[in-house]
């Protein structure tokens, strides 16, 4: 686990993977043919339908921006460490990465059932489980380097 001690990789991994989900919530906002996706969740109910018009109004391209603004302030951050981490960060970046593949695992099951029950919830399902595991990882990997420098 050599690679967790390096800052450099800990800002590559976290960044290159939040750019991607980040480019995703910004290119597919208010995208017409995206949008076209969204004709049959009137069959959604609640949350669901709620969180499928946040989609399909664009609003997704807002936790985009946020989520930039973070990888942004990771490699802001990451530029005031110098060396590498020791025992004991290290210890928390992996326990913040072992709880996000265990939120994966769990949610991972709810996603397929969700999807299969009702194929109209497949975007906000999605597009929900990314927010529920990536971006909570995003926001404690700024806090652990704010309290790191």
């Amino acid at each position: 686990m050599k690679w967790i001690k390096n800052p450099r990789m800990n800002v590559f991994f976290i960044s290159f993977l939040s750019c991607i989900y980040a480019f995703i919530f910004i290119i597919t906002a208010s995208h017409m043919e995206f949008n076209r996706l969204f004709k049959n969740t009137h069959v959604l109910n609640g949350f669901w339908r709620d969180f499928a018009e946040f989609i399909k109004v664009g609003n997704m391209k807002y936790i985009g921006y946020i989520t930039l603004l973070l990888v942004f302030i990771i490699m802001i951050l990451s530029l005031f460490k110098k060396g590498v981490y020791d025992e004991y960060q290290t210890a928390i970046l992996l326990k913040g990465l072992t709880i996000a593949g265990f939120v994966s695992i769990i949610l991972t099951p709810i996603l397929i059932i969700s999807v299969v029950s009702v194929p109209q919830s497949a975007i906000p399902t999605a597009f929900l489980f990314v927010l529920i595991q990536w971006v909570p990882l995003v926001v404690c990997d700024v806090v652990f380097l704010i309290r790191n420098i």
